[in-house]
């Protein structure tokens, strides 16, 4: 049991067992949010069950979590008003038990208040999908079946790597549009091993809402080769010996993903899509054991870099709130998300590598279906309010960052001091 950081919280249910699915995280959430099958917005119950076929963003997001608690995913997700002017038609009644969150959408709040305000600079419209970060997530895609053809054509390695640079840049740069309503571009996602269904279940419903807390999947499903939340129980090989197999974890991750929705049976018709780049790679390499680990070198480098970049990029730092650290005594939403996020100096505002390397993390967790391009927008809104409410944005260097993911690897104790702070976006 880890120690937590909220202690009139429940524990979650089954949050210990390893290997859990997707779909598991997803019924351990209705054990725990006193939905009664219906969805939990706040202290009410609703029923959104007519609406689902309606749903704007697409049926994908209201089938996943009919039982659950969607508060945050309902304020994070909607940028115009119409969602909240909408949901009162299909409320039944309150409900009966107190929400197992420890976060506050308090009407003057920190994330309330910016919420407003950018609400108020896009004139109360959903801003647009930006034409560069279609034209980039298109050339990834281009690149990487490009670069295993060419790979199985010449028999390279060094090209079959290549196909996994792009490769891993399809996964960072697809997920920008994940979190939006469903495009076809989300299929991309599907030719290189990974799954829309499960990265919007991991990444945007859990992660994303609930970083580095025991319901983060992100932190839950690399346990126990990495053990992230701080534990005086937790051993050296786990504290130190992680650095070792940190890369071969990494690479695994495309292979680990598969057959994870292979034993759960969640294998669907549109993840065989994985196995088009081998096919067309046969056709110009001819069928062979060598094409095939061409392909497993590529979909390994792919893992490896966009694992390392994930596990690096923003949220594993000492400096940075961990379950079991002191939690601010103000719950709101948007301060946490500050605390567990920690943006890197290189790319703050950088459009282009931003995109490909999660960029203005915290803005983006702060407003996730904001495509990246515009987020530097909201800069001077983001720093007046942080101003506001006494908060400086954080920024470190990238390599500070890097060393810092091993640092909280080897923590072993809670913090019980405040976070610290670093100094602010000019």
């Amino acid at each position: 049991m880890f120690e937590r950081s909220w202690e009139d919280l429940k524990y979650p249910t089954n949050r210990n067992k390893l290997f859990q699915t997707p779909d598991d995280w997803l019924k351990n959430r209705q054990c725990d949010n006193g939905a009664e099958n219906l969805w939990r917005v706040h202290d009410n119950l609703y029923d959104l069950s007519s609406f689902i076929q309606k749903h704007p963003g697409g049926t994908m997001w209201l089938t996943l979590t009919r039982g659950t608690d969607i508060t945050e995913a309902f304020e994070a997700h909607h940028i115009t008003k119409s969602a909240e002017n909408k949901l009162p038609e299909f409320f039944v009644k309150k409900a009966s038990t107190p929400r197992n969150s420890p976060f506050t959408f308090e009407p003057n709040g920190f994330y309330c208040t910016l919420r407003e305000r950018v609400r108020k600079h896009f004139d109360y419209k959903m801003p647009p999908v930006s034409r560069l970060s279609k034209i980039c997530v298109d050339s990834y895609f281009l690149g990487f079946l490009t670069f295993c053809m060419l790979a199985a054509k010449l028999q390279s390695t060094w090209l079959a790597i290549i196909a996994g640079f792009f490769g891993a840049m399809i996964i960072c740069s697809v997920h920008n549009f994940v979190h939006k309503k469903d495009s076809w571009r989300n299929y991309y996602y599907y030719f290189v091993g990974f799954s829309v269904r499960e990265w919007r279940i991991n990444h945007c419903l859990s992660h994303h809402l609930y970083p580095n807390t025991l319901v983060d999947t992100e932190i839950s499903l690399f346990e126990p080769a990495f053990e992230f939340i701080p534990s005086k129980d937790k051993p050296m090989w786990q504290r130190f010996g992680s650095w070792l197999y940190f890369p071969i974890v990494c690479s695994a991750v495309p292979f680990f993903q598969v057959l994870g929705r292979i034993r759960a049976g969640t294998f669907f018709k549109e993840d065989h899509l994985i196995f088009f780049p081998l096919l067309l790679m046969f056709v110009f390499g001819g069928v062979s054991m060598k094409i095939i680990n061409l392909w497993f070198i590529a979909l390994a480098f792919e893992g490896f870099l966009f694992a390392f970049v994930g596990l690096t990029a923003a949220h594993h730092h000492p400096d940075i709130f961990h379950e079991g650290d002191k939690p601010r005594e103000d719950r709101d939403w948007g301060l946490h998300q500050c605390d567990a996020t920690l943006d890197r100096l290189e790319i703050v505002g950088n459009k282009f590598i931003g995109l490909v390397v999660f960029g203005d993390h915290t803005l983006h967790h702060l407003f996730p279906t904001i495509d990246f391009c515009h987020l530097q927008e909201l800069l001077p809104l983001y720093n007046k309010t942080l101003d506001e409410f006494g908060v400086p944005q954080k920024l470190e260097h990238i390599s500070e960052l890097t060393l810092g993911a091993f640092k909280q690897l080897a923590r072993n104790a809670v913090s019980m001091a405040e976070r610290a702070q670093k100094k602010k976006i000019l």
